[in-house]
């Protein structure tokens, strides 16, 4: 009987990269910064607003230099 190190329920690893979605971590990040924005200027909406702007710019921008 052969001894694997893998248990038989997981998968086998492949030797891809894992990929990171950019635009979903900016979108966060910036919302978290949106957030902060929005309670200094005492309107969280568009603090929310502008950080979700931001992110997706960010995210955006990152994801096509990896395109490339």
């Amino acid at each position: 009987m052969e001894n694997n190190s893998q248990d038989s329920n997981t998968p086998p690893e492949d030797n891809k990269t894992k990929s990171t979605n950019h635009l979903a971590l900016w979108m966060s990040i910036g919302t978290a910064v949106g957030i902060s924005i929005g309670v200094v200027m005492d309107n969280i909406a568009l603090g929310v607003g502008i950080g979700i702007a931001i992110g997706v710019a960010i995210g955006a921008a990152f994801q096509s230099k990896n395109k490339i």
